[in-house]
């Protein structure tokens, strides 16, 4: 929503951005103090751009005189800037969500696996050297088919071992992205809800101001029709029979309005022709 200065500014505030854009534009604005003091109300007042000239705002007064219809605009300048507010949360709830659904267990890059498997290894070579050992005492620590065959299975079994363990480590590494995945996208939603309960005090605080506005021109038009009930037009006042230059100007003021009564006024004149009368008849 675009404001104009005249529209949202109080009269005071307005005539100080007029005069400071006239001397800003007349080189009056060296230091450039004028400059400054017109960005600070533009910012209080929510004027996003600079666009008016000095010529466009001469001829303009301040008329936000319906403080409901201000206070209805910056409730919607406020639910515009909640709306782009940006979830903190956003770009790792989707990277983690990413990372779900192209999920592929690397054993080699899992500090778990490594672990795991440097035992196993070593477990596997101790086995292996005690196999070894006791089978070749038998022909007097010689070589033999039984010792090579024995030691070739219990690395095959030490192979599976660590093969066994990968689909456990897999699903735990899973689980463990999907917890992460759980946390993140809980905070995503408490953040979410948030956003949407400041959106919802400012649409009420919106609506609440936007009749509050209707109402205030209802009340002030109904006032001035009012008022406007009350004025007497020149043909009504001749015709009860007013000689206006028997009355005094305030006196005109007040019948046109209605706060000088019509019988009043013609007992005012009437005093004032007698007296006249008077004043003629000692001369």
């Amino acid at each position: 929503m675009t404001y104009k200065p005249w529209e949202v500014m109080t009269a005071e505030d307005y005539n100080t951005y007029r005069s400071n854009k006239y001397k800003n534009e007349n080189n009056e604005d060296k230091d450039g103090v004028f400059h400054r003091e017109n960005e600070a109300l533009r910012e209080k007042y929510g004027i996003d751009n600079d666009q008016y000239s000095y010529g466009d705002l001469r001829y303009q007064s301040a008329y936000g005189a319906n403080p409901y219809d201000y206070a209805a605009k910056q409730n919607y300048r406020n639910i515009n800037k909640i709306k782009r507010r940006i979830n903190p949360h956003k770009e790792e709830l989707y990277s983690l969500s990413d990372n779900l659904k192209n999920f592929k267990y690397n054993p080699e890059s899992d500090a778990a696996f490594k672990s795991y498997k440097d035992a196993a290894l070593r477990e596997g070579a101790a086995q292996k050297n005690k196999i070894y050992s006791d089978l070749t005492s038998m022909t007097g620590g010689r070589n033999n088919s039984w010792a090579t065959a024995a030691v070739a299975q219990s690395g095959n079994a030490t192979a599976q071992k660590i093969a066994d363990v990968i689909p456990q480590l897999s699903e735990r590494a899973y689980n463990k992205l999907l917890k992460m995945y759980d946390v993140k996208l809980n905070q995503y939603d408490a953040e979410e809800q948030e956003r949407q309960r400041d959106i919802d005090i400012e649409l009420e605080k919106y609506d609440r101001n936007v009749e509050a506005a209707d109402q205030y021109r209802k009340t002030n038009q109904s006032e001035i029709n009012n008022e406007l009930k009350n004025i007497r037009t020149n043909q009504e006042i001749e015709k009860a029979g007013i000689e206006l230059q028997y009355l005094t100007h305030q006196e005109y003021i007040e019948l046109i309005i209605g706060e000088l009564d019509i019988e009043q006024a013609k007992a005012n004149i009437e005093y004032r022709k007698a007296q006249t009368a008077k004043i003629y008849s000692n001369l």
